[in-house]
């Protein structure tokens, strides 16, 4: 609640929300399972320490899940993977422990290839927009996964990966960037305007089948509202269960015509 109102205040009295940067390190540090697989403890140690101090979390539980090799509670790890909305008994697939970060990284690739699909389907059918997403180039992610998870995060540089390979072709002015702007604000401002059609929402299917507690996730819309910290990845995940859920509820029931095959005549 004190987080709530103090961004309240901050936007009441005109001053600009300084939250609005993104640290190095914007997914959960799963590398940290491969350097204590490799044997690198203390570059373990102190990755882990870097993530948590930029994160404000114990580096405790990292280090903890990089020796299980619990690749999965590390990726939960990142900005915006909690979900504190879902009920108890809510099942949660988790993937086996003894994955590693390339396996990991492969599968948000997975996730992120569907959503770059679906933003050119829309582009292209309603505003007439050709995009393309080159580092989704198949070259371009070989080269990615062929260097080792550590290669790829640093908790003090950003995207060292894509500065190194570079180099001099990339402008200084963005070999240079340490941080990128999250644009939550567009989020924020979208929840403002639309929260009584979200509300509307906390009480639907997922809530009807016992996997959600709506009055947990009309707080956290809430709080969205008025700019505090929100967990947008998964909030963006149960809004388009729900809307999916409804979207087969209303689809009109599918027809069948059976077809009888002509008679041929002798």
């Amino acid at each position: 609640m004190g987080d709530v109102l103090r961004t309240a205040r901050r936007r009441a009295a005109g001053a600009p929300d300084r939250r609005r940067r993104r640290p190095p390190l914007p997914a959960g540090p799963t590398h940290l399972a491969d350097l204590v697989a490799h044997g690198r403890f203390l570059r373990a140690a102190r990755d882990a320490g870097q993530w948590a101090r930029l994160r404000r979390i114990s580096p405790v539980p990292l280090l903890r899940d990089a020796f299980a090799r619990d690749v999965a509670a590390l990726a939960a790890s990142g900005a915006g993977a909690t979900a504190p909305w879902l009920t108890p008994g809510t099942a949660c697939h988790r993937d086996p422990v003894d994955r590693n970060a390339a396996a990991a990284l492969t599968d948000s690739l997975r996730a992120a290839a569907r959503r770059a699909q679906a933003d050119t389907e829309l582009a292209a059918s309603a505003a007439g927009v050709e995009l393309h997403n080159p580092y989704h180039d198949a070259a371009v992610l070989d080269a990615v996964l062929a260097a080792r998870s550590w290669e790829r995060v640093s908790s003090t540089r950003y995207k060292p990966l894509l500065v190194d390979a570079f180099g001099d072709l990339l402008p200084a002015r963005h070999r240079a960037r340490t941080t990128k702007g999250t644009f939550e604000t567009s989020f924020h401002t979208g929840v403002r305007a639309r929260l009584p059609h979200l509300l509307d929402h906390c009480d639907g299917q997922l809530a009807a089948l016992g996997l959600i507690r709506p009055e947990r996730l009309r707080a956290a819309l809430h709080r969205a509202a008025l700019g505090a910290r929100t967990p947008w990845r998964a909030l963006l995940a149960v809004y388009g269960a729900e809307i999916w859920l409804r979207a087969v509820g209303n689809a009109p029931a599918p027809t069948w015509t059976v077809l009888t095959p002509a008679r041929r005549t002798p």
